[in-house]
């Protein structure tokens, strides 16, 4: 019997818990374990690489890795040794799962203790000794509870307490003296009181010698209790009957342990068919006592029925799946030394490759069977094959980047678990220098004036989780500067923590070089066209300035001789209009005089004078006189008001009044603002201030008006088009009419922060649909118009708004709220510095 020392590997992160196993395998004789312990996978790791371990005991919850992902690392890196689970109550499930994964056995935290833990570890020996062991201790128990003192009772045939014996007390801490005399049934529990009396009264039938049952009995501070009663008929001497008698057994210990020992017998046949293992048991002579179905899956068929009570059975069909049935027949040889403990590997005839164990299985000191486990590690096996041929094509198409990969610590010096030797071609060190910087880091390569901010971007992306990309330059060692570029990103666990860095390099040391040539070929182009935009500018805006000047000059002059023209009739009328006034005053009163002299005139003229009315047209010819010279007062005054707008004879810089000049562009524009069948009359209210004249062009000022009002008119009339257009029905097209189109004109002046006024400030505002924001940005360039062809040039606001910004020294601002409309707003200064410098 081989019970060699096992050397155990504890991964648990509680110390105190840690220190209690190891207290406990101290404790245990019998354990015969060397404990070693960490807190965390990652020591874990390291102390596997630094010792040697029979098996590992391993909490799924650690502070570096949780859950089923603990149970895959452990499988992963320790493939080789055997896994015990440690488990709380509220994850059983999940170390079941473990099991299934490949864990050898499971155990629950506040179940371990020395024998129990070194029965786990040596695998099947310790589930068959756990097994053996419950049944002892299920032995035992019955042993004690035999020797334990026993209620003595009798009873009347009325079922009352005549006789109870000191152990009742023990029993329900009742006294003997409140007990005698009361019914039984009383100390009861209510839902077996009725059995209790019926089981009894049955003897009285004499149709049972006795009667053994179980009920519960109640204690005086309201506990309950488990007993077993075995009774029967209590008689005199004569046969007749005096009541019953018999014994109370206290099992509540033994019912809540058989209550503990089905939970757990339950749960170790779960963990034994559940398990990811086939397992075979035999007794001490070799005969088959127990199977798993995980064994009859790995080996029979799907569609072959299979006899579970076929021992001769079960052994044929495993030694038929063989495929050297005699090589294992001979390395089964050593079950001759039931000590021994062997490990070998099968291969199945289909292929399959099988793990098999095979461990002693102990009852205290004594061997009284063996355990088998055969795994299949089929898939593990081709999944190592298929990860050796990867790591061989990976190394195969890192060798053929054209850069160097690289795997590096995330510190200050970058310290690389992996570099491509690709690096030497770019920086002229080998690749070794770098591994774990036994020569160099990669931090001294970097530039030092690049250093700091490399550093703070890769930072910068992990923290964000999301790749970097980096341009930077490397010393080389000749000394030379190269640029490289680097590309790559975190590599992060399940649990969040950082593991390392990888990415790529590579020199882009050509590609810089040509970058700064194409930049500085780029810069002469941009400067070549930077001075031929200027010049397109500038010519555009003298095609725009003489285009101007040429309409302004034709239209001045047209006015300007529309104005000579209309005023020779005007003032004909107008002179001759005041002699026919003296005229018809003379005849009217020498009509008067004839009346008066010949009141009763003939029947002809008499008639004549009811035709004509003649008392009207003495009241009303007088008027007419004065309609004809009110016409030509106001004649004269548009005639006026045209050759201020032209002022042909004010084309130099003078002082002009503003508000002159805005009458006359709306005279100009008159035949637009008035109604229609289309629309109705534009509305126009003047808001004028306090303004003084001003130093400007008039004539181009004017011209500026007219545009700037043109533009709103138009924008009224689109608003009206629009809203007619959009008019849901004749009901409604109130709504659309109670709309009235408006201009509004204000005039003021704004200061500089002193007590002076420095500006002008003319602000024309309509209340039509606004102006998109993509088109108020581009409202003053040359030859823009939104305007279908015919109805626009795009050069109005061009031209106004280099009349106002070159030519005045001013501003020219459009401010424009889609749906509300637009207002343009003139800024000219009252007293221009380049005029009296």
């Amino acid at each position: 019997m081989n019970n060699s020392k096992l050397n155990v590997l504890l991964v648990e992160d509680d110390p105190l818990y840690a220190e209690l196993v190891r207290e406990s395998v101290e404790n245990s004789r019998g354990a015969n374990l060397e404990l070693g312990w960490v807190p965390t996978w990652k020591q874990a790791i390291a102390s596997l690489n630094r010792n040697r371990f029979d098996a590992i005991l391993l909490d799924l919850h650690l502070p570096d890795t949780q859950g089923l992902e603990t149970i895959h690392k452990a499988l992963s890196s320790a493939s080789h040794l055997p896994i015990v689970v440690l488990t709380g109550l509220d994850d059983r499930e999940l170390a079941l799962e473990a099991v299934r994964l490949g864990a050898q056995d499971l155990l629950e935290k506040n179940q371990v203790n020395g024998p129990i833990l070194a029965q786990s570890l040596r695998y099947a020996i310790e589930r068959k000794q756990i097994l053996e062991n419950l049944k002892q201790s299920e032995a035992q128990y019955r042993s004690l509870v035999q020797h334990v003192r026993e209620g003595i009772f009798q009873t009347d045939c009325e079922l009352n307490w005549t006789f109870l014996n000191p152990a009742w007390e023990q029993l329900t801490g009742f006294s003997l003296e409140e007990s005698v005399g009361k019914p039984s049934g009383q100390f009861v529990h209510p839902d077996d009181r009725d059995r209790h009396e019926r089981k009894l009264k049955e003897l009285f039938a004499r149709t049972e010698a006795s009667s053994r049952y179980q009920v519960r009995w109640l204690t005086n501070q309201g506990q309950v209790r488990w007993c077993e009663v075995h009774a029967q008929l209590y008689c005199a001497p004569d046969g007749s009957i005096l009541g019953t008698a018999g014994i109370l057994n206290d099992i509540t210990a033994r019912y809540l342990a058989q209550s503990s020992l089905e939970n757990s017998m339950g749960l170790l046949r779960a963990t034994f068919e559940s398990t990811a293992d086939g397992i075979l048991a035999v007794d001490s002579q070799g005969n088959l006592t127990n199977w798993n179905r995980k064994l009859v899956e790995m080996c029979c068929p799907p569609d072959m029925a299979f006899d579970r009570e076929d021992e001769s059975a079960v052994l044929a069909l495993v030694l038929a799946q063989l495929g050297d049935r005699d090589g294992f027949l001979q390395n089964t040889a050593h079950l001759k030394t039931p000590e021994a403990e062997t490990f070998d590997i099968l291969t199945l005839k289909d292929g399959r490759t099988i793990e098999r164990y095979s461990h002693p299985c102990r009852v205290g000191d004594e061997i009284v069977g063996r355990v088998w486990s055969f795994r299949d590690v089929s898939d593990r096996q081709h999944a190592q094959e298929a990860l050796r041929a990867s790591e061989e094509q990976f190394r195969t198409l890192v060798a053929n980047i054209p850069g160097a990969v690289y795997r590096c610590a995330c510190d200050r010096q970058w310290t690389m678990e992996f570099i491509s030797g690709e690096i030497e071609q770019i920086c002229g060190y080998p690749a070794a220098d770098f591994i774990d910087n036994q020569q160099r880091s990669f931090t001294s390569l970097i530039h030092p004036d690049d250093r700091d901010w490399v550093e703070r971007d890769v930072h910068n992306a992990i923290s964000h989780r999301v790749p970097y990309l980096l341009e930077y330059r490397i010393i080389t060692a000749d000394g030379t500067i190269r640029w490289v570029s680097e590309k790559g990103q975190g590599s992060f666990a399940p649990s969040g923590e950082l593991q390392w860095l990888d990415g790529a390099i590579f020199d882009i040391t050509k590609r810089k070089e040509a970058e700064a040539a194409l930049r500085y070929s780029e810069a002469i182009a941009r400067e070549k066209a930077q001075q031929l935009e200027l010049a397109m500018q500038e010519l555009k805006l003298a095609q725009t300035q003489l285009v101007h000047h040429e309409k302004m000059a034709g239209l001045g002059q047209l006015v300007a001789g529309v104005a000579h023209e209309i005023n020779n009739p005007v003032g004909f009328i107008y002179s001759n209009a005041m002699a026919a006034n003296e005229y018809a005053q003379e005849l009217l009163e020498l009509l008067a005089l004839y009346e008066s002299t010949y009141p009763e005139p003939p029947a002809l003229i008499r008639d004549w004078i009811a035709d004509m009315d003649l008392a009207f047209v003495r009241e009303d010819f007088p008027r007419l006189l004065q309609s004809m010279r009110s016409g030509a007062d106001r004649i004269g005054k548009i005639v006026k008001s045209l050759r201020q707008f032209s002022r042909l004879d004010e084309a130099e810089y003078k002082k002009v009044d503003l508000h002159e000049g805005l009458d006359g562009a709306l005279l100009v524009l008159q035949h637009r603002l008035q109604g229609g069948d289309r629309r109705r009359a534009i509305e126009v209210v003047k808001a004028y201030g306090e303004l003084p004249r001003v130093e400007c062009y008039g004539s181009e000022i004017n011209q500026v008006f007219v545009n700037i009002l043109s533009n709103a008119i138009d924008a009224l009339e689109e608003a009206w088009e629009r809203r007619s257009r959009d008019r849901p029905s004749p009901e409604a097209s109130g709504e659309s009419e109670s709309w009235i189109p408006q201009i509004t004109m204000a005039t003021g002046t704004i200061g500089n922060g002193g007590d002076r006024c420095a500006y002008a400030r003319i602000r024309i505002r309509d209340n039509g649909l606004g102006i998109p924001p993509q088109v108020r940005d581009r409202v003053f360039d040359p030859f823009f118009t939104t305007k279908p062809v015919g109805k626009g040039t795009g050069m109005g606001l061009s031209v106004a708004y280099s009349t106002i910004v070159n030519q005045h020294q001013g501003r020219l601002e459009c401010h424009s709220t889609s749906g509300e409309g637009t207002e343009f707003a003139i800024v000219l200064p009252l007293y221009p510095q380049d005029r009296h410098s």
